[in-house]
């Protein structure tokens, strides 16, 4: 009997090791916090985000999968006068934008010691996105598909060695074509921050 609750932890370990051999999972989830650049429209911090995806290794270190993810930026612009079609309004301006990218994944892994597991992500897909702005009583709305492309940098920190789980920090840059020409906006980007968890299993 004691040999067998010695083994059974054993196997339950190696099952969720973190070797990221062919044929192994991965699962993550992440706070996603970043503003537009690139644009006259909106460049406001936002930290309401996130995004989780799945991936599959087709080699060592090499996977493939699927992500979704969505991002609610917005921008206060203080009282000021704005012609509207029948006259004028003088108001507070509120803009907000919203993404949602759907995005196919490649991602490359590096060993970096027991600790740091550094890695390359790539991302494309296609992108849901909204561009308000809300001034008095009145609201100008506008939506759209596009191609979004999102190539990322980041590593996994690993605690007790190489385990299944690990916390995930990471930099990406989303590039998208979602325009909206009254707004003077075109090919929306953003630069975004990624904390969240990471979890491999065979």
């Amino acid at each position: 009997m004691k040999k067998v609750v010695f083994i059974l932890p054993v196997i339950f370990s190696f099952f969720l090791s973190n070797a990221q051999m062919k044929g192994d999972n991965e699962f993550y989830i992440n706070w996603d916090f970043g503003f537009p650049v690139g644009n006259s429209f909106m460049n406001q911090f936002s930290a309401r985000g996130g995004n989780f995806g799945y991936g599959k290794f087709i080699k060592d270190g090499l996977a493939v999968g699927l992500e979704f993810g969505w991002n609610n930026y917005y921008q206060l612009t203080p009282q000021k006068t704005y012609q509207i079609q029948n006259g004028a309004a003088t108001t507070d301006l509120y803009k907000y934008i919203y993404t949602a990218p759907i995005v196919a994944t490649i991602s490359k892994y590096f060993k970096a010691g027991d600790m740091f597991e550094p890695y390359v992500r790539l991302g494309l897909g296609t992108q849901y996105s909204e561009q308000n702005l809300y001034y008095n009583i009145y609201e100008t709305t506008n939506e759209n598909w596009g191609f979004v492309a999102i190539p990322e940098l980041g590593t996994h920190l690993h605690f007790g060695g190489m385990n299944s789980w690990a916390i995930n920090l990471s930099v990406r840059y989303k590039f998208s074509t979602n325009s909206a020409p009254q707004y003077n906006l075109t090919n929306l980007q953003t630069l975004n921050f990624n904390v969240g968890m990471a979890f491999h299993f065979h």
